[in-house]
């Protein structure tokens, strides 16, 4: 019985201080909406980067300038069709490929788009798109060596964005210059990849008056082979005629290992942000915890005049601080599960499908920090009501 007047006891002295209650839950709903948000976004953006490095290939290995992607940008760092060459020799290598990559200006009819043009060669399409990296044709078909001034489309490109959906009977108009539409890729999930154009590599040569130059070189190895074996093959071939700088060597593996760092690095920050915010909601658990004591000093001394033991009269305070946590992280987990949808929804907008990923472990982790903290936080305030002297609280005015 006791259990449950201690429970209805402290409910009713939470909702009789309404507005300070109010004030106190609110610093741990903002903490505990801030872990789930942040962490459920971090772990959406980890599955959505997993799933596109998958994409990549798992027996393709990418050369790219300098550092990698950013070292694209320095034309000093690009490639010739001789490091391809010294490349394909490497044992192991099924193929080796350049690509040229850039921005253009996409028209047709009234309707206008910037987006990336990657030039590679005809006869390596649909190997390393259809074979390597799974994609499929909506319409059309695969470019061949004799395909000139002809492009692949990416979905969105030939059925929203442009106005009207676009076939292979339908041409576009790429920096001022017309190519005919002879296959359009079925939707692969990103809007940078699905407003993409694919064209041969002599015809994005020309078109961006680019002769020669390649900014990265693809390889598939063997599907028998471990790729980071052929990767540091490569890297050793490419040390002989260039310098080690200019170039970086990476699988589709490497660059998910790094960048599942950086995820990890931004899950830690985010979640130590929320950890601050749950910490001021505790100082305010804490804060609340000892106007109610000194407020309700005289009420102390009746209850231990009554025969209420330090032990019970602890009870009371921890229980009451602990419902603070409980309902906060309650209300939290709510809030945090709608911002998560908020940005899903928002990435979604922007043509990212970032999942929301609130899991019943990260809600049950939630709520429990939330009631330690509730609990923790009260624990001190507890403790000094316990320690009043039933006389002197009796006294008191």
């Amino acid at each position: 019985m006791f259990g449950s007047e201690l429970l209805g006891f402290s409910i009713r002295n939470l909702r009789h201080q309404k507005l300070r209650t109010g004030l106190t839950l609110l610093g741990i709903i903002i903490g505990i909406a801030t872990i789930v948000a942040m962490l459920s976004i971090g772990t959406g953006l980890k599955l959505y980067t997993e799933e596109a490095f998958e994409k990549m290939g798992k027996n393709l290995i990418y050369v790219m300038p300098g550092g990698g992607m950013a070292g694209m940008a320095f034309a000093g760092n690009q490639f010739t069709q001789k490091d391809i060459d010294h490349i394909a020799k490497v044992r192991g290598v099924v193929y080796a490929t350049g690509m040229y990559t850039s921005s253009g200006l996409v028209e047709y009819r009234d309707e206008k788009l910037m987006t990336f043009v990657s030039g590679v060669e005809p006869d390596k399409m649909e190997t390393l798109f259809g074979g390597s990296q799974g994609y499929q044709l909506y319409k059309g078909r695969w470019p061949t060596e004799r395909d000139r001034k002809s492009v692949l489309i990416g979905y969105l490109l030939a059925t929203e964005t442009l106005g009207r959906e676009l076939g292979t009977r339908d041409s576009i108009i790429i920096n001022g210059e017309s190519y005919d539409i002879i296959g359009v890729i079925e939707e692969i999930g990103n809007s940078q990849d699905d407003n993409g154009v694919i064209m041969s590599l002599e015809d994005s040569w020309e078109l961006f008056d680019a002769d020669g130059q390649i900014y990265t070189i693809v390889i598939e190895v063997h599907a028998s082979d471990d790729p980071a074996v052929i990767a540091e093959r490569v890297e050793r071939e490419l040390e002989k005629t260039r310098d080690p700088e200019t170039f970086s060597v990476a699988t589709a593996s490497s660059l998910l290992e790094q960048f599942g760092m950086f995820t990890t690095v931004l899950n830690i920050v985010l979640g130590g942000i929320a950890g601050i915010s749950l910490v001021v909601g505790g100082i305010g658990i804490m804060n609340t915890m000892m106007m109610s004591v000194i407020e309700r000093t005289r009420e102390i001394g009746i209850m231990k005049a009554l025969g209420a033991t330090n032990r019970k009269v602890m009870q009371f305070f921890v229980v009451e601080a602990g419902l603070v946590g409980l309902a906060g992280g309650i209300i939290g987990i709510g809030l945090g599960t709608v911002v998560s949808r908020l940005v899903q929804f928002a990435a979604a907008s922007a043509g990212v499908p970032l999942k929301n990923v609130v899991t019943f472990d990260l809600m049950f982790g939630a709520m429990a920090f939330a009631i330690i903290v509730g609990v923790l936080s009260g624990l001190y305030p507890a403790y000094r009501a316990a320690k009043l002297d039933p006389v002197e609280a009796l006294r008191y005015e």
